[in-house]
């Protein structure tokens, strides 16, 4: 890399009335434009190199200052952004912009401008909030704290459509996925490299990944790891492809997958959790709990086990006799499905068929109160 007092002497490169419209072109196209040959693109190539070790060096800084100024004045976005890289920051405390020690009360008034057009969408069109977080992101990924949150700004409305349109269960709120989402974008500032292909896109993939993740560890009482987590979601989207009423093959997934048939089965056997507290009927006073928590189906009252029993009478014998081992005797799916000799994917569904049975039932009006009165005789 060449040394500093060297590369002081480009600053008059600065003053070719072509050279710094190309290089802004340059990093707002992702390095697509061709700046060829002639005076121009040398001048280009001299400014870049000089921004760069702006960034790093106070020296460099202090001379190219002076005609980023000029050229910010007259538009140019890879001036402005450098310009208020140099003289803006982010108060750690309150998370204000403020002005450097010694910064500039011009570059105030470009920041201000830019960020009303910035939080005011239909102030700034969609090309150009691109433009602006392609300019901003060579200051940001060298650690400058004000490019950094002018690209979070830029491309919040990524993260609030992601927020709105995540519907893959978990327990989390908008505001909560709108946090996971705003950390995904960070993390696609930090990892993104132009030559990959648009920022909006790399960092909606990263926005979605993180609120994704973040679902499932809350999704669960017991967490399951990332990968078999994903690998669950293969499972189930091939599971349901299939013809109504064929069973799933374990060793057909195994081999589409790539994966063992051992951790196929186990992942089938995973299945969804079910709340013992979950109402079963409007009046929320019936709970799982309430029915199978008894032991030795020993009720206390002879209308409760009257009523306990209406209940499961909707249900088939194989059904019924399911929901007793499952839930009375506290077997797991793979014990069920050893007696019943069918897959525990078969006793998941058999079972989520017959819960729903019992809450359809009991939402058509059945007067179910299992609670003890206090004090009752």
């Amino acid at each position: 890399m060449p040394k500093p007092t060297k590369l002081i002497t480009v600053a008059g490169a600065f003053n070719h009335p072509e050279a710094m419209t190309l290089a802004s072109q340059f990093v707002e196209t992702r390095g697509k434009l061709r700046l060829g040959g002639g005076d121009a693109a040398a001048h280009a190539r001299k400014i870049s190199r000089a921004l760069d070790m702006a960034l790093k060096d106070s020296r460099v800084r202090r001379r190219v200052l002076p005609f980023l100024a000029a050229h910010a004045r007259r538009g140019n976005l890879l001036a402005t952004a450098y310009y208020l890289s140099h003289n803006m920051t982010v108060d750690a405390a309150t998370g204000e912009y403020v002005m450097k020690i010694g910064g500039s009360r011009e570059a105030v008034k470009m920041h201000i401008k830019l960020l009303d057009s910035v939080r005011w969408e239909n102030k700034l069109p969609v090309d150009t909030r691109k433009k602006i977080t392609q300019v901003f992101m060579a200051p940001a990924q060298l650690g400058n704290a004000y490019a950094r949150n002018m690209i979070m700004e830029l491309n919040m409305p990524l993260v609030v459509k992601a927020a709105g349109k995540f519907r893959i269960g978990g327990r989390q709120g908008f505001d909560d996925r709108l946090m996971r989402g705003t950390f995904g974008l960070a993390r696609a500032i930090t990892s993104y490299d132009p030559k990959i292909g648009e920022f909006s896109t790399y960092a909606t993939w990263w926005i979605n990944q993180t609120m994704f993740r973040s679902s499932g560890d809350e999704q669960r009482n017991v967490r399951i790891p990332v990968h078999m987590r994903d690998l669950s979601v293969k499972i189930w989207k091939y599971v349901e492809a299939l013809p109504y009423g064929r069973e799933p093959d374990t060793g057909k997934i195994a081999k589409q997958l790539g994966v063992t048939e051992a951790k196929v089965r186990f992942v089938m056997g995973i299945g969804p959790e079910v709340s013992m507290d979950e109402p079963l009927g409007e009046s929320g006073e019936l709970s799982l709990a309430g029915l199978f928590g008894v032991q030795d189906r020993s009720y206390s009252r002879v209308e409760d086990r009257i009523l306990v029993e209406q209940l499961l009478g909707v249900l088939t014998p194989r059904e019924k006799e399911l929901i007793e081992k499952r839930f009375v005797k506290r077997m797991t799916l793979a014990e069920v499905a050893g007696e019943m000799g069918v897959v525990r994917e078969r006793v998941r569904q058999l079972q989520d068929k017959a819960l729903e049975k019992m809450r359809r039932e009991a939402q058509r009006g059945i007067n179910i109160n299992i609670k003890r009165q206090e004090g009752a005789t």
